[in-house]
């Protein structure tokens, strides 16, 4: 059944559409993390990926308000490469 799949559907069944519900609370919760817990877990998760976008495009931050500065270095990066869809044509 394997090898009759097509090349560029090799991967197809290793991704699929996640729809975001309360399974990561949940996991967090499982874990035994405080509220408190799971929200520096959470901001920890989207500084180091906030840090590896803003590294990758050749940046780093530093010194007092380095956070800050990440956060809106990385906003500046995806208004820069990613621009906003043009509005709907009216009907």
């Amino acid at each position: 059944m394997a090898s009759e799949r097509s090349e560029s559907s090799h991967y197809d069944w290793r991704l699929y559409p996640f729809t975001p519900g309360r399974e990561p609370a949940f996991l967090l919760r499982a874990a035994g993390l405080s509220a408190d817990g799971r929200f520096l877990f959470g901001y920890g998760a989207s500084q180091a990926l906030a840090a590896a976008v803003v590294r990758a495009a050749g940046y780093k931050t530093r010194g007092q308000g380095h956070h800050q500065t990440l956060f809106a270095a990385l906003a500046i990066l995806i208004a820069a490469n990613f621009p906003a869809p043009a509005p709907p044509p009216h009907a």
